[in-house]
């Protein structure tokens, strides 16, 4: 890679990095007031392309349950989601952890981008009744980091502030 080349993604990525670590928002006040079960989806994707299995979608999925589990929410799986979804009224989300990592040529790091999302069931009341999941908190975050680990404590933070979000408006 051309040192031109390189200045250029450096500089790109320290522009727009922070605008990106600033983007963690809540959609609405207390819209997570009163949610007690999420399904939690993780996404995990490399320069060799998406993985829904091996080990580091593996270590996403037991760090982030880790995390959640000291916040009273129960954690589903598909099966169990799709049965509570179709229950009309119950206090259901989707929790979105995508996670990419791409190696850059020339240099030792690599570009990382980080979505959490939660998405919660909504219903229009009509005739017919029509169900969407409708965004109620995301953050995302990208940038350069050295190793996996380095996106592993991301997604740490990234979790944490979602957990602080949720315990505000869900104290015990």
């Amino acid at each position: 890679m051309d040192k031109k080349r390189l200045f250029f993604l450096v500089m790109l990525t320290l522009l727009v990095s922070p605008v990106l670590n600033a983007h963690a928002q809540k959609l609405g006040d207390e819209l997570m007031a009163g949610l007690t079960t999420l399904h939690l989806r993780v996404q995990y994707s490399d320069d060799s392309g998406v993985k829904s299995t091996g080990p580091e979608a593996n270590q996403l999925l037991s760090d982030t349950e880790r995390q959640l589990a000291d916040t009273g929410l129960k954690l589903v799986s598909s099966t169990e989601f799709e049965r509570l979804v179709s229950s009309r009224g119950y206090p259901i989300g989707v929790l979105n952890l995508e996670v990419r990592t791409n190696k850059v040529n020339g240099i030792d790091s690599k570009i990382y981008y980080i979505s959490l999302r939660v998405q919660q069931v909504c219903y229009v009341a009509r005739k017919p009744v029509l169900r969407f999941f409708a965004p109620t908190w995301d953050v995302t975050d990208a940038g350069l980091a050295d190793d996996f680990d380095a996106v592993k404590k991301l997604v740490k933070e990234s979790v944490g502030r979602f957990v602080s979000d949720y315990r505000t408006e869900n104290p015990k």
